[in-house]
């Protein structure tokens, strides 16, 4: 578990996530600042992304698959058995 933490802090810093680590920083500044619950909370949300990597701040957490895959028990199927009605 201890490997896996360190693997979590110390990979895959892509720049959104340097975005979020920023704006969470920031946002924790200004609630010490200002002494404002809701800043606070936006400051702990950003850095908990960051540091984490959860969210949707890259690595395609969010994104919508690229190719769509049938089953053969999937409703889409395009092998759906079917009925031929002949009208007289």
């Amino acid at each position: 578990m201890d490997s896996f933490i360190k693997q979590t802090l110390f990979s895959t810093w892509h720049p959104l996530r340097w975005m979020a680590l920023i704006l969470g920083l920031s946002f924790a500044i200004l609630a010490v600042w200002n002494r404002d619950l809701l800043t606070g909370l936006f400051g702990i949300f950003f850095l908990f992304q960051a540091i984490t990597n959860r969210g949707c701040l890259g690595s395609q957490a969010c994104a919508v698959p690229s190719e769509k895959v049938n089953h053969p028990g999937n409703a889409n199927s395009k092998d759906k058995p079917f009925t031929e009605i002949k009208g007289s």
